[in-house]
């Protein structure tokens, strides 16, 4: 009986703390989205995390900004309840970010809601997908670079579902030199710290 009560108690205390997260401008939000693209990037990254967005507080209200199609800014809410399991991983700038940094990074994502998504995930400014939108705002507004820039051939481009999209997306020419950042490695940037991690409705109130 003692150890159902204190079990009780642990997971009200991580509910608690959980509930507790207060959404700051900065936050990266993680989750596996329901595109049909996500079982490709999720086995070629190795990370079940296939979507990122940045929280910006305007007007006291917390969005994410995102990059589909076109680049948007939705509700917090709107956004963690898209996720395909139920699971959600928030993550904050170790070093809290200035108020001018915070600023410069809504501004900056501002100017690209309208932006048409990168299905062919290249580096170019036309068109831009989730994660390259979190890498170049936090490097244009806080000079800060968010996962670890790579290319297409250093992911593992093997598996058969891989293939299929690959093959959809560039025929038999594929990229393989071109820059490419994924949300897994943003995922576990060292830059970072995981403020709330599990299930939406532990994390988002309203979701």
């Amino acid at each position: 009986m003692c150890t159902v009560l204190i079990g009780l108690m642990l997971m009200m205390g991580l509910q608690a703390a959980a509930a507790d997260y207060q959404p700051q401008t900065g936050d990266l939000v993680f989750h596996r989205s329901t595109s049909r693209q996500a079982e490709a990037i999720s086995r070629a990254t190795g990370s079940p995390y296939t979507h990122v967005g940045v929280v910006v507080r305007i007007d006291g209200q917390a969005r994410v900004l995102e990059a589909v199609e076109p680049v948007q800014i939705v509700p917090l809410a709107t956004w963690a309840g898209r996720s395909l399991d139920d699971e959600i991983l928030i993550r904050r700038p170790r070093s809290a970010l200035s108020d001018e940094a915070a600023g410069a990074l809504v501004e900056a994502g501002q100017a690209l809601v309208g932006t048409h998504y990168d299905a062919a995930f290249s580096w170019s400014d036309e068109r831009i997908y989730c994660s390259e939108l979190v890498y170049k705002v936090f490097r244009d507004a806080a000079d800060l670079e968010v996962g670890e820039l790579k290319t297409l051939g250093d992911f593992d481009l093997s598996d058969p579902v891989v293939q299929k999209q690959l093959r959809a997306r560039y025929g038999e020419a594929l990229p393989l030199e071109e820059p490419m950042v994924s949300p897994g490695d943003q995922a576990i940037d060292e830059d970072f710290v995981t403020v709330c991690e599990g299930a939406v409705s532990g994390c988002v109130d309203g979701a």
